[in-house]
Order: C-alpha cells, then structure tokens, then sequence
C-alpha cells in the first residue's frame, strides 16, 4: 500500500520546457535584428526533490541532460525551497532573493511508471521575501512537469 500512494521522486528531477514567440526588441545594441522578425524563447523549470522536505530549484535555458552539473554544484541559479506532499497534491514554496514563488501541483501518471509527472495546478509569487506585497498569479494551461531520471544526483 505505502509503494502505491502518490509521492515524488529522489532519484531525478522533474522539468517542464516553456516556449513561446515574442516580437523582438529592437534597439541600438540589436543591429542584426530585422524588423518584422518573430523570436521563440524556449526556457526549462527544474525541482530537484530530496528526502528532507527541502528541493532545488531552477529556471534555466538548457535541457535536463546539460543541467545535472548545475544541481551538483548548486550555482547561484539553483534555489532552495520546501515541498509538503498531501494525497496526491504537492505544495512547494521557493525563497528567491527577490521574492517567494509558490507551486500547487497533482502528482500524475503517464505511461512510463507511476509518479513521474507533476500538473502545474497554481504558480503565484509575492513581491517581498516576507510574503507582503503584491501578489502575481501566472497563467499555467495545466502544464505537466515530466520526470528525468538521473544516477548523477
């Protein structure tokens, strides 16, 4: 019964590839830019999950197999947050030095094995480290964190 109930996994970590086209900005330090031209930004969320409650945290631009080293040596772009897990449900909350972005997540199944993706349920984040602020609610179209297994980490 425990090997069945919804929890994350420590032996990888889940990722999600954001894309989307945008108009380039144009200015004196773009020249080779032409007008008219359409841009894609294509950037990856990582949570790296350990067995305390805490995980890592990172927004990069590089795919899941380039970022292993990243997370060993915990640069300056990884951040350190906390996760709850209840029933299916993942409550993750990350301090940046800027602000604190919280995550709801259901923990899903797909194909491969069970556990091995996360539905991006809610993402918002407070303007102060203190939670006052405002608060920013993002958009997230049911977004669904896959899982990369690594022997590395």
């Amino acid at each position: 019964m425990l090997c069945r109930r919804p929890h994350v996994r420590y032996n990888g970590l889940y990722w999600l590839r954001i894309s989307y086209y945008k108009k380039p900005e144009w200015n004196m330090w773009t020249p080779e830019i032409t007008p008219g031209s359409v841009l894609q930004v294509v950037y990856y969320r990582y949570f790296y999950f350990q067995r305390d409650g805490t995980l890592l945290y990172a927004m990069l631009f590089k795919p899941p197999k380039e970022v292993i080293n990243i997370f060993k040596k915990r640069g300056i772009k990884v951040h350190k947050g906390e996760f709850h897990v209840e029933r299916n449900r993942v409550l993750i909350t990350v301090n940046t030095p800027d602000s604190v972005v919280e995550f709801r997540l259901q923990i899903g199944t797909k194909g491969r094995g069970r556990n091995v993706s996360l539905k991006l349920l809610e993402h918002y984040s407070f303007s102060e480290p203190d939670r006052t602020g405002w608060i920013v609610n993002f958009d997230t179209n049911g977004e669904v964190f896959r899982y990369y297994r690594s022997r590395k980490l």
